[in-house]
């Protein structure tokens, strides 16, 4: 039986497939480790002991192993459909042949019951059938062909199959099980006025065969997900996951999505090269954590959808192991993110953003000319409070409470941006940062009429919350970690790697000088101030740690050592 199907073969009574691998592709060694695994023969399990049932299955891997191995060669991935073929298709075909038959004999005889003008049209129509018989048996039964366009059943399966984006193409066995589901859908219907003409059959509904409902496809589970999620950055995640998802198996009902399908997706996503096209951009594997995080959006989007409709089928996005699809990443390659050391921080302050530079425009160069802005500030400020680029680009001067008895900022949503998980906070203002005339600055903003401390930092496109790249992407941003980073640490980081260190390692340095010894802060204390989630509180009666408690504990804490440039 296994020998019908092309690549298909039997391992302890379950169908599996298996292929060699093309000696062109095994020539080609990047490609053939990212797409095969460096594997001649490609094989996977069809995950059934049912011949049928493996037909299918076997199709769908045969799509993904074309699609590989166009990739591996360098050629255009072909454009053909690739949605699956399902029994529940098949039957969907069946019950709607069926229905376009009879629909309307039975709405003649339910309507004749009240205007007698359908009787003579019920009887027309019989009489048709009954002339008609023996051409629908030889056509529907005996195989003979015909010139009447109602009973042309591949014809019929071939717009269905292109309508719905079948693969099935000309003389595959899915385009031969479509065109069996629609002569069998014709021949039952027909049937079925032979029995409503002879009155064996009432023309009442049943609940004996109900309807397939139909359910709703991946990409509108997804677009109601989509409108009541947090920010704008997952929202493009989302979007970014159903899209390649649609890419690899198609737009399908929820009901065709399979596991196969997924651990198949998974499999492509996880051999997937990734980085490497912009400055600075290492070219890596797919991590495990990012798979993970793709995966869990769409699992996510059907799990709400689930509790909404009812549906009580299994989600095909729950329960995969990515790990077995990922490469471990190289540590060598991606480094683990953390905080400004000590050394670093100096060489990053005597860079010429803090020295002088050679003109407003040339500010990586060294010069006379002196930042007054978001270039000498920004990094300043995330240093000695710890804040989020995102924070403070949206920071409000009516936010910075110097002339309080605890001197503070508050972090919380405003029009500029949301914060994350919007939730508030207060920062005491360090002894060190009014040091280095924070105080001063501020004043020039309030002069000038700002509303934002940063009035020079804007966001490409907007912002809108913490999340959101806008912020966190702006020119400022980049022009640190792309250009001043690589360039004031120069010999200090590992070359060929991903920076160790960005804009965000202010902020992990920032928490480690609370976390210091010599401090003796409550760890309840540097979550408070830092902004993350606080261990041991009863959270029913202590949500804050108020400020007068900890503006006395954290406002003498200084970095020792640390040479900043005063503003001009």
């Amino acid at each position: 039986m296994a020998s019908t199907i092309r690549h298909v073969t039997k391992r302890d009574g379950v169908y599996q497939y298996q292929r060699r691998v093309p000696q062109e592709v095994v020539d080609r060694p990047a490609a053939y480790e990212a797409l095969f695994g460096s594997r001649p023969l490609f094989r996977r399990s069809l995950r059934t002991k049912d011949q049928a049932a493996a037909l299918i299955a076997a199709h769908e891997v045969e799509i993904d192993f074309e699609r590989r191995l166009r990739q591996a060669l360098g050629k255009p991935l072909s454009e053909v459909p690739h949605r699956r073929l399902t029994p529940s298709f098949l039957q969907a075909v069946r019950e709607e042949q069926h229905g376009r038959v009879t629909r309307p004999y039975r709405q003649h005889l339910i309507l004749r019951e009240q205007d007698i003008t359908h009787h003579d049209e019920v009887e027309r129509m019989f009489d048709n059938f009954e002339m008609d018989a023996e051409g629908i048996k030889r056509t529907l039964v005996e195989l003979q062909p015909t010139d009447d366009p109602r009973l042309q059943v591949a014809e019929i399966a071939d717009r269905i199959i292109a309508t719905e984006e079948i693969s099935a193409p000309p003389g595959s066995p899915e385009r031969s099980m479509v065109i069996k589901a629609v002569r069998e859908g014709l021949l039952g219907g027909y049937r079925e006025i032979g029995e409503l003409m002879s009155g064996m059959k009432s023309v009442l509904p049943t609940d004996s065969s109900p309807r397939r409902k139909r359910l709703p496809k991946l990409s509108e589970i997804v677009a109601k997900h989509v409108m009541v999620v947090g920010s704008r950055r997952t929202k493009i995640e989302i979007q970014t996951a159903l899209r390649d998802f649609i890419d690899h198996a198609g737009d399908l009902p929820i009901d065709e999505i399979t596991k196969a399908q997924v651990r198949s997706f998974c499999d492509k996503q996880g051999s997937k090269i990734i980085g490497g096209r912009s400055r600075n951009s290492i070219e890596r594997p797919m991590s495990a954590e990012n798979l993970k995080k793709k995966i869990g959006l769409l699992r996510a989007a059907i799990n709400r959808f689930g509790e909404q409709a009812g549906f009580e089928g299994a989600n095909p996005f729950a329960g995969i192991k990515v790990k077995a699809f990922t490469i471990p990443q190289s540590t060598r390659v991606m480094p683990n993110k953390r905080p400004f050391a000590r050394e670093e921080l100096n060489r990053v302050f005597s860079y010429p953003w803090f020295t002088g530079c050679a003109s407003p425009k040339r500010i990586h160069d060294r010069g006379d000319h002196r930042l007054t802005g978001m270039h000498y500030w920004a990094p300043v400020v995330a240093l000695l409070t710890g804040c989020r680029a995102g924070e403070l680009g949206g920071l409000m001067l009516d936010e910075i409470r110097l002339d309080d008895k605890f001197p503070h900022i508050i972090i919380r949503d405003n029009k500029f941006r949301t914060t994350k998980k919007h939730y508030q906070r207060e920062i005491p203002i360090l002894d060190q940062l009014l040091e280095q005339g924070f105080r001063e600055f501020v004043g020039r903003g309030r002069a000038a009429g700002q509303e934002r401390l940063f009035d020079d930092w804007i966001a490409p496109g907007g912002a809108t919350d913490v999340d959101d790249p806008a912020w966190s992407n702006s020119a400022v941003i980049r022009s640190f970690n792309q250009t001043l980073i690589p360039k004031a640490l120069a010999g200090l980081l590992m070359p060929g790697a991903r920076r160790a260190v960005t804009f965000h390692s202010f902020r992990g340095a920032f928490k480690t000088l609370l976390t210091l010894q010599r401090y003796n802060l409550q760890q309840n204390y540097v979550h408070e101030v830092v902004g993350h989630e606080k261990f041991y509180l009863d959270e029913r009666y202590i949500v804050t740690i108020p400020l007068e408690e900890t503006y006395p504990a954290v406002r003498a804490c200084r970095y020792e050592g640390l040479v900043i440039p005063p503003p001009p």
